[in-house]
């Protein structure tokens, strides 16, 4: 395993090195993206829900929307506060704030384990605003998108719920004054997840240089995976896509995250002891249930440009619904036998 990791490591810096001009444009548009887009949407967020839950003012908010969570997914007080952050606040604040509150002790492990795979969204301002307005030019795909995001997260919460009594914790409210921490934590975990995303645009870079002309379609499928914004952004100028389709592959991109998302939870949640590999199943599942409610939306409110497509473009739209339907159903059994064991927490 070192030996092709070396490999890996040794090409990666040629290819650095081979390319340079292309990846420090990369790394420029990267930093503007950053600096004007994520550092300004993300900070306030993480930084307010920080001094929420120090300071005890998330409790009082998890108690007024308990009444419906509680009895839809089983939750906590507090738990129902994070799940509305979870909704509404974008990739990866709804990880860190799990995480903060299971090291405030103020949820239990067994709760921040099943939140986690339902309570890490992308966030209306992305969606509907970046995507919808901004790189399709139409509030209603961005509505639909957000919609079949939001539907996927709620069934996801409700298959995993379970019939154990939700713990009410006793808070621990911090000695060193909770602005003063909220800022620093927040500070440290957007550097965190800037740092991602640039290192995933040199990545993305690289491939688009090493892979042919002729492989346009896989290099933007790699892409996309790798980080969504990209390769949304590329999917929706396509002309060769048809509409329906390219919504269809936006709400899974959505839905799944990416795997700089992927990276960017991993750190907010790395010193919680909460494991990552349910977390990825969650969100591939929850990018095949958002194709499947996106296609539902789709063929009861059809969009202007999806009015008339033909049968061969409704055909690729169906396998895909298809291969959305079999993740799903795997996603379902593998949780069922997950149930049958027992955990110790």
């Amino acid at each position: 395993m070192k030996k092709y990791l070396w490999v890996f490591l040794i090409s990666s810096m040629a290819g650095t090195v081979a390319y340079s001009k292309d990846i420090i444009e990369a790394i420029k548009a990267s930093l503007d993206l950053c600096l004007n887009t994520l550092v300004p949407s993300l900070f306030p967020f993480l930084v307010f829900s920080k001094m929420m839950i120090l300071s005890g003012s998330a409790e009082y908010m998890g108690k007024i929307i308990h009444p419906v969570t509680g009895r839809l997914f089983n939750l906590s007080e507090n738990g129902s506060f994070l799940f509305v952050i979870g909704i509404l606040c974008g990739y990866p604040i709804g990880a860190k704030c799990i995480s903060d509150m299971l090291k405030n002790k103020k949820i239990s492990y067994s709760e921040a384990e099943r939140l986690i795979l339902f309570c890490n969204n992308s966030g209306p301002l992305f969606v509907i605003g970046a995507i919808g307005c901004g790189m399709y030019s139409d509030i209603k795909t961005g509505v639909i998108i957000y919609l079949a995001h939001i539907l996927s997260a709620f069934v996801i919460g409700l298959v995993t719920r379970n019939n154990q009594c939700p713990q009410s914790l006793i808070s621990h409210h911090p000695i060193k004054p909770y602005f003063t921490q909220s800022v620093e934590d927040s500070m440290i975990a957007v550097i965190n997840i800037s740092g991602y995303v640039l290192f995933f645009s040199a990545v993305c870079t690289i491939i688009n240089c090493i892979m042919p002309s002729g492989l346009r379609i896989l290099k933007v499928a790699i892409c996309s995976l790798l980080e969504i914004t990209g390769g949304i952004k590329v999917i929706s100028s396509a002309y060769s896509i048809p509409p329906q389709l390219k919504i269809l592959i936006t709400a899974f991109l959505v839905g799944f995250g990416g795997i700089c998302v992927l990276f960017q939870t991993k750190s907010a949640i790395s010193d919680s002891g909460i494991k990552i590999l349910p977390y990825l199943c969650s969100k591939l599942c929850q990018g095949a249930l958002s194709v499947f409610f996106a296609y539902m939306i789709i063929s009861v409110y059809p969009l202007r440009s999806c009015a008339h497509i033909s049968s061969s473009n409704m055909s690729v739209s169906t396998y895909m619904l298809i291969i959305s339907l079999v993740l799903i159903i795997i996603y379902i059994f593998k949780l069922q036998k997950r149930s049958n064991k027992t955990y110790h927490y």
